[in-house]
């Protein structure tokens, strides 16, 4: 085989949204206790942020980092108990 078509048959048909397939690899190499770690860090995709926007919790795009951190500090919201309803939106 020649080196482009070696390299097209090695070249992924599918790949994964970046946002779901990065917090997968974040939480799998977090969760070093097993999965119910409390220091391993979140999953969040494209059901977790459909699900927040229908809540009108937050608006998310799964594949940028400053949405993670909006996502990872919505959660400590709510884990304090002082996560208001924010509206779904940009």
């Amino acid at each position: 085989m020649g080196g482009q078509a070696q390299a097209a048959h090695r070249r992924p048909t599918r790949r994964a949204p970046a946002g779901r397939s990065f917090t997968t690899w974040l939480f799998m190499t977090t969760a070093v206790d097993g999965i119910a770690d409390p220091n391993a860090a979140p999953i969040v995709d494209g059901q977790v942020a459909n699900w927040l926007c229908a809540q009108r919790l937050a608006s998310l795009r799964v594949n940028r980092t400053p949405d993670y951190e909006r996502y990872l500090e919505l959660l400590k919201d709510r884990a304090s108990g002082q996560g208001a309803r924010r509206r779904c939106g940009p």
